[in-house]
């Protein structure tokens, strides 16, 4: 199963693959096969043209105006990043399992966490699933512990600017990113 999400600053179109193909009114007589995808009556901005696919693991983030693509994860289930793009020093101090991040594999969870505004948005990478993940359906088997996700901030180039480490407040940090980013093209 093949399902596109497109990101859009107003409501995205989410209609199956194959009526969006067909027939979907949103996004009649625009190419949806990857390359030139120019909605009908929206703005031309870089926040308005990232496209995300996900198909199984694999991740795939587009950039319908610069035709950037990045891949953070192939069907494999690797996660694609070098190790700069990783604070593995915050990840072992305020998580208990680090497993996923150390081998860089994307075994539970990898997706947008926020939309694309002011030119950035969030990832999150779930490096270990809440207890009930591992429990039968009598409840047995299943471990004490929360979800442990790590997030990191991305730019439309899909250049990672934060590295992947837990965030305590991510709406936050994506704010105060943004404010520096501002500043500093000022």
């Amino acid at each position: 199963m093949n399902w596109h999400l497109l990101i859009f600053a107003t409501t995205p179109c989410l209609c199956s693959p194959e009526k969006h193909e067909n027939q979907c009114q949103t996004h009649q007589q625009t190419s949806h096969n990857g390359n030139n995808y120019e909605p009908k009556n929206r703005k031309n901005s870089t926040d308005d043209a990232i496209r995300i696919e996900i198909e199984g693991k694999s991740v795939l983030l587009v950039n319908t105006l610069t035709g950037k693509t990045r891949q953070f994860v192939p069907e494999n289930g690797d996660v694609l990043i070098n190790d700069q793009e990783i604070d593995y020093a915050d990840i072992h101090r305020e998580l208990k399992h680090s497993l996923c991040a150390d081998k860089k594999i994307s075994k539970y969870h990898f997706r947008l966490y926020s939309d694309f505004k002011d030119g950035l948005c969030t990832l999150c990478w779930t490096i270990y699933p809440d207890g009930m993940y591992f429990a039968d359906e009598s409840g047995f088997g299943g471990e004490d512990n929360d979800k442990e996700k790590v997030y990191c901030i991305i730019d439309t180039a899909f250049d990672i600017i934060i590295p992947f480490r837990p965030m305590k407040d991510v709406k936050e940090e994506l704010r105060r990113t943004a404010e520096k980013r501002k500043a500093q093209q000022l």
